[in-house]
C-alpha cells in the first residue's frame, strides 16, 4: 500500500491517496514504514492485521484533514518521533493513540507485507502552516529528537545492522538508520577503522564498529532495560547464545541466501538497488551480476562447500524445530523482554526471513519463530526475564544439540587451526566431518567470550549447566 501525506502543520497528518495492493502472504506480516520521519502518536499504536481474505486492488480516498492530534510537548515528540521503522503484527492494534482526538479512523488491513508512508512533494504543501513549523523549529537541542543522536550506517540485509537497530529501538536511543551507499561513503571512510558494517557514529564524532562491543558500550550508556539477567545463569548462557547466533547462526544465513539461484538472484539485486538506487535497469543489472558472482564465490567463507552444504541445512532444520518450541511459551528467548541473545541469534534468522528459500521454511513451518522475527523488529518489555529452571526444559535441548555438540567443537577446532598457521581443518560434528579454512575473527570473538566466562564472580550454578550442555570444556581454554 502506498499512503501519500500532506502536512497540514507541524504535526498534522491528512491522508491522500491509499492504494491496496493484492498480495499473498503470511497471514502474520510486517508493516514497514520508511523514508521521512513522521509523528504517529505511539509507534505501536496503528491499525490491526486480520487474517482474511486475499486484499484486492483498491483505490480509495479517506478525507481526514479535520482530525487534529491534541497539544505535545517537546518530551511528548521525542517519546513519538521515528524514523524509518518496520511495525510488526505482533503489536499492531485497533486502538490508535490516544493523543488523537474526537473521530477515529480506523483500517483493517488483511494480508499486506509492506506499509510505505511517503511525503507529497514539497511543491504540493501549499497550505502548510509555516508559522507553526517555525515555532516548532525553535525547541531547544536538548528537546529535539534528533539533537545529539546516533548515526548507524548499514544495510537492512546485513544480519549485524539490523541486530545494532533493534537494540537502539528497544532502548529508544536516538539514532538515525543511514544505508551505506554512495551517498553516505563519505562519512562511513571517515569514521570507519575496519571494512564492515555496522558502523555506529556517537554524537561525539567517534566510529564504533562490530555489532557485539556495540551493544556492549551502549549498554553501559544506556543499562536500562537491561539486556542482561541477574540471574548468572541465564546472564551468561543469553552472552553465549549470542555468540552462537553471530558466528554459527551466520552459516545458516549466508548459506541459504547464496546457494540457489533463486536466493542469489533476490539478494545481488536487492543489495544492487541500495548500493545504486539511481541506475538505470542496464546498469542495475550489471551490477547484480557482478554483486551475484563475488559472493556466490565466497560461500566457502563460512563453510558452505559441497560436503558441509547438507550438515548445513539439517542443523537449521534441527534448529527452527527447537527453536519454535522454546518460543511457543513466550515472546522471547529469556522470558518476557529481549536478551542479548535474541538480538545475536534474531539477526541471522530475520535475514533468512527475508529470502525466497529459508523465508518459505520459517513462515511454513515455524509460526512462533515467525512471530519472534516480526516483535524483534520493535521490542519492547512485555514481562520479566525467567529463572533458569522455568527455561531450561526448552532451551537447554538448543544448548546440547546445537551450541554444545555444532558450534563449540567447531569454534575451538578453528582456533587450533589458526594457532597452527592451518590452510584448512576438519572437526567431527556429531556423525558428520567438517572441513573448511580457517577463519581469524573467530578466534577473537572466542577470546571475547572466554573472558566474560571468566568474569562469572560464582560459578557454582552456571558449570553444572554449562558442563551438562558440552560447553565447558572450551570456555575454560
Amino acid at each position: 500500500m502506498n499512503a501519500e501525506f500532506a502536512e497540514r502543520g507541524a504535526l498534522q497528518l491528512a491522508i491522500g491517496r491509499m492504494i491496496f495492493d493484492p498480495l499473498r502472504v503470511a497471514a502474520k506480516t510486517v508493516a514497514l514504514m520508511q523514508h521521512r520521519h513522521v509523528a504517529v502518536g505511539k509507534p505501536r499504536a496503528f491499525v490491526e492485521m486480520t487474517a482474511g481474505e486475499r486484499a484486492q486492488a483498491v483505490e480509495m480516498r479517506l478525507d481526514v484533514a479535520e482530525q487534529r492530534i491534541g497539544q505535545m510537548n517537546a518530551k511528548q515528540i521525542r517519546q513519538r518521533r521515528i524514523g524509518a521503522v518496520e511495525i510488526h503484527s505482533g503489536c499492531i492494534r485497533r486502538q490508535q493513540s490516544r493523543l488523537l482526538g474526537g473521530s477515529r479512523h480506523i483500517v483493517v488491513f488483511a494480508r499486506l507485507v509492506h506499509l510505505q508512508l511517503l511525503f507529497v512533494p514539497p511543491r504540493v504543501l501549499d497550505d502548510i502552516d509555516h508559522v507553526r513549523i517555525k515555532q516548532a523549529a525553535k525547541i531547544t537541542s536538548e528537546e529535539n529528537p534528533m539533537a545529539g543522536s546516533y548515526r548507524i550506517i548499514g544495510a537492512e540485509m546485513s544480519p549485524y545492522s539490523v541486530k545494532v537497530r533493534s537494540y537502539f529501538r528497544y532502548k529508544a536511543i536516538p539514532h538515525q538508520w543511514i544505508l551505506r551507499n554512495a551517498a553516505s561513503q563519505a562519512e562511513y571512510e571517515k569514521y570507519a577503522k575496519i571494512p564492515i558494517i555496522p558502523l555506529v557514529v556517537t554524537p561525539e564524532g567517534v566510529g564504533i564498529q562490530d555489532s557485539t562491543p556495540i551493544i556492549d558500550a551502549m549498554e553501559t550508556l544506556y543499562p536500562e532495560p537491561s539486556i542482561h539477567p541477574d540471574d548468572a545463569v541465564t546472564n551468561f548462557i543469553s552472552a553465549l547464545i549470542e555468540e552462537f547466533g553471530d558466528e554459527w547462526g551466520n552459516k545458516w544465513m549466508f548459506h541459504y541466501r547464496w546457494a540457489r539461484d533463486v536466493d542469489q538472484i533476490s539478494a545481488a539485486g536487492r543489495i544492487a538497488r541500495m548500493r545504486g538506487p539511481k541506475a538505470s535497469e542496464q546498469e542495475h543489472a550489471g551490477f547484480a551480476g557482478k554483486i551475484r558472482a563475488r559472493m556466490v564465490d565466497r560461500v566457502w567463507f563460512v563453510g558452505s562447500n559441497a560436503v558441509t552444504a547438507p550438515q548445513i541445512e539439517a542443523g537449521f532444520l534441527a534448529m527452527l524445530e527447537l527453536l519454535d518450541s522454546h518460543l511457543a511459551g513466550r515472546p522471547y528467548l529469556f522470558g518476557g523482554r529481549p536478551a542479548f541473545g535474541d538480538f545475536g541469534l534474531w539477526g541471522q534468522i530475520y535475514e533468512m526471513w527475508t529470502d525466497p528459500t529459508a523465508g518459505a521454511i520459517i513462515g511454513g513451518g515455524a509460526p512462533h519463530v515467525l512471530d519472534w522475527v516480526h516483535r524483534m523488529l520493535w521490542p519492547k518489555a512485555e514481562g520479566k526475564f525467567e529463572a533458569w529452571p522455568t527455561l531450561a526444559p526448552t532451551l537447554m535441548p538448543i544448548l546440547t544439540k546445537q551450541v554444545g555438540s555444532q558450534f563449540m567443537p567447531w569454534t575451538c577446532a578453528n582456533e587450533k587451526a589458526l594457532a597452527e598457521s592451518q590452510e584448512e581443518f576438519s572437526v567431527t560434528l556429531g556423525d558428520n566431518i567438517w572441513t573448511q579454512k580457517p577463519q581469524k575473527y573467530h578466534a577473537r570473538s572466542l577470546g571475547m567470550l572466554r573472558a566474560k566466562y571468566a568474569a562469572v564472580a560464582d560459578k557454582a550454578a552456571l558449570d553444572p549447566v554449562l558442563e551438562g550442555a558440552g560447553c565447558l570444556a572450551g570456555l575454560r581454554g
